[in-house]
């Protein structure tokens, strides 16, 4: 009865030791992953003032903004599935940079090409192309 009273307090300090490690490991990764991600909202940001014709600070905040919650998110998911070991901790971390990283060099590519994204009017041409063609 002993040694399985002193196993079972092994176990379960390596299961906590493991965890505290996870811990430790996921705020390295923050500090990491925060400083890419600045790089990553500018990497967002900048092609989407191009892509944006028309002045103003509607369209582009609201876009901003979601950005930034999709990001706060896919973190925060990726921590919590990393730090209990669901998926790997590194994948975790670095999701939601790594789907923004996607985001941007799609804008990138956008507003390179000088892309009427945003343009209302080029939405209305492609719907009334769309319902001729029924």
């Amino acid at each position: 009865r002993q040694i399985r009273n002193t196993l079972n307090s092994y176990e379960d300090r390596m299961a906590h030791l493991a965890k505290d490690a996870r811990k430790y490991t996921v705020e390295k990764y923050l500090k990491h992953t925060f400083a890419v991600a600045c790089l990553v909202m500018f990497l967002i940001g900048a092609p989407i003032g191009a892509i944006i014709k028309k002045g103003g600070l509607g369209i582009p905040a609201i876009i901003s903004v979601g950005f930034f919650i999709l990001f706060y998110v896919l973190s925060m998911v990726g921590e919590k599935l990393g730090r209990e070991g669901v998926i790997n901790l590194e994948f975790g971390m670095w999701l939601a940079n790594g789907t923004l990283f996607l985001f941007g060099l799609f804008f990138m590519n956008q507003a390179r090409n000088d892309s009427s994204l945003f343009d209302k009017d080029w939405y209305i041409q492609i719907w009334k192309k769309l319902t001729n063609k029924k």
